[in-house]
C-alpha cells in the first residue's frame, strides 16, 4: 500500500513538471480571445538553459475560431516576436482531439535575440487555452523509423530551422538499411539535395545535387546496414542558405535513421617537446678560467627564441643564454671539466612549427 502511494505521489511530481528540469511552464493560460493581451512568462534561470536546436513545444487543452479566425501561440521575448509560431486553426477545422502539442526548433538568431533581450520569453496567442510548455534538447537523431524503397522520391526533409544554422564541418548521416541492384534496372543510390520553389513556375523546383553516393559496386549491392556522411563544406553554404533546404531522395535503398552531427570547433593544441640540443662536444683543455668555449652567435640568437627551462651540463654559459633561461641561476663555471658536453634541454610551449621556433624546422 505505501509503495502505491509512494508511486501516486511520484507521478503527480512529474505531472506536474516539479521533477522535470525540461518542463519550462505549466499552469493554464486562457488566450480565447482575440486581443493576444494574455500570456505566460519562461522564468529567466530555465530561458537561461536553452540552446539553438532545442525544440519548444507547446501543449494546448483546446481550440476554437469562436473569438479568432487564427487560434495560435507565439513565442516572443519582451520586445519582440521570434517568428516562432503554433498554429491550431488546422485541428479546430477538422475537429481534432485535445490537448495538441506542437514543436519548433529554436535557431542560433532565436537564442542571440533572446540574451539581447534579458533572457525574457513569453507566449500568447488567440483562440486557445494554453497549459504546458517544454524544453527538448537537441538530439542529433533527426529521425529513426523504417521507409519503403524509394525511386527518386523524398525520403526525408531535414527542418528548414536546422537546415538555416548549418555551419562549415557539420556532418548529416544516414543510415542506409538495405540497398537492392539489378542490372539494367536497379542501381541504388542516396542524393542529399537541396532546392527552392521557382518564382516563375510555382509548380516546378529549382533543385541542385550536393552529393551522390553509389551503394553499389562490381555488379552487387553494397552490404547493408551502413552509413552515409554527407560534410557540409563552405560551398555548399551558399546554395543551403539561399535555398533554405536539404533533403534525400535516392533509388533502389531503404533508410532508418538520420543524424546531424554539429561540428565542434577543435581546442588549439600545443606540443611539449623536450629538444636535447648539443652545442658542443668535444675535448677542450679549460685552464685558469679562461674563455675556453664561447656559443656561436647564430646558437645564441636561434635559441632566445624559444623557451628554455634548464641545463644539463655546461662547460661555460654566456650571460646572453643565461637571461632566457628562467631556472638557471648563475654561470655553472665550478662545474667545468675537460671533456664536458654542452646540452640544452628545451620544453617548447609553443607548437613546434609555429614561427618563433623556425630553428627546430
Amino acid at each position: 500500500m505505501l509503495l502505491l502511494l509512494l508511486a501516486a505521489m511520484m507521478s503527480l511530481l512529474t505531472a506536474s513538471g516539479e521533477t522535470d528540469d525540461n518542463v519550462l511552464w505549466e499552469g493554464e493560460v486562457d488566450l480565447t480571445g482575440s486581443s493576444w493581451s494574455a500570456y505566460c512568462t519562461i522564468d529567466v534561470n530555465k530561458v537561461k538553459t536553452l540552446g539553438a536546436g532545442d525544440r519548444i513545444a507547446v501543449t494546448v487543452s483546446n481550440a476554437s475560431k469562436a473569438t479568432s479566425s487564427w487560434p495560435s501561440v507565439n513565442l516572443y521575448t519582451s520586445s519582440t516576436s521570434l517568428g516562432i509560431q503554433y498554429p491550431f486553426w488546422t485541428e479546430v477545422d477538422n475537429n481534432a482531439e485535445f490537448p495538441i502539442t506542437k514543436e519548433n526548433y529554436l535557431t542560433q538568431a532565436n537564442i542571440a535575440s533572446i540574451a539581447e533581450n534579458g533572457y525574457s520569453l513569453k507566449l500568447s496567442g488567440a483562440g486557445c487555452k494554453l497549459t504546458k510548455v517544454v524544453r527538448i534538447p537537441f538530439d542529433p537523431v533527426l529521425w529513426e523509423g523504417t521507409t519503403e524503397e524509394f525511386n527518386w522520391k523524398e525520403m526525408y526533409t531535414v527542418p528548414e530551422k536546422l537546415v538555416g544554422d548549418l555551419v562549415a564541418g557539420d556532418i548529416v548521416r544516414v543510415t542506409v538499411a538495405s540497398a537492392t541492384f539489378v542490372s539494367g534496372s536497379k542501381w541504388p543510390q542516396l542524393r542529399f539535395s537541396s532546392r527552392s520553389e521557382n518564382s516563375d513556375r510555382k509548380d516546378q523546383y529549382n533543385t541542385v545535387a550536393l552529393q551522390n553516393t553509389a551503394l553499389y559496386a562490381n555488379g552487387a549491392a553494397l552490404e547493408c546496414p551502413r552509413t552515409v556522411d554527407y560534410v557540409v563544406t563552405e560551398a555548399d553554404l551558399s546554395v543551403l542558405t539561399e535555398k533554405n533546404s536539404l533533403y534525400l531522395t535516392g533509388s533502389s535503398i531503404t533508410i532508418s535513421k538520420v543524424e546531424l552531427i554539429k561540428y565542434v570547433e577543435p581546442a588549439p593544441t600545443t606540443k611539449t617537446l623536450d629538444i636535447v640540443t648539443t652545442v658542443y662536444e668535444g675535448t677542450t683543455a679549460l685552464t685558469n678560467w679562461s674563455r675556453n668555449y664561447e656559443q656561436p652567435t647564430s646558437i645564441i640568437n636561434s635559441l632566445q627564441e624559444a623557451t628554455c627551462s634548464r641545463f644539463l651540463s655546461v662547460s661555460r654559459v654566456p650571460t646572453a643564454l643565461i637571461r632566457n633561461c628562467a631556472s638557471v641561476g648563475a654561470q655553472a663555471n665550478r662545474n667545468m671539466s675537460v671533456g664536458h658536453a654542452i646540452t640544452l634541454v628545451l620544453p617548447m610551449t609553443t607548437p613546434w612549427n609555429s614561427p618563433q621556433n623556425k630553428w627546430l624546422l
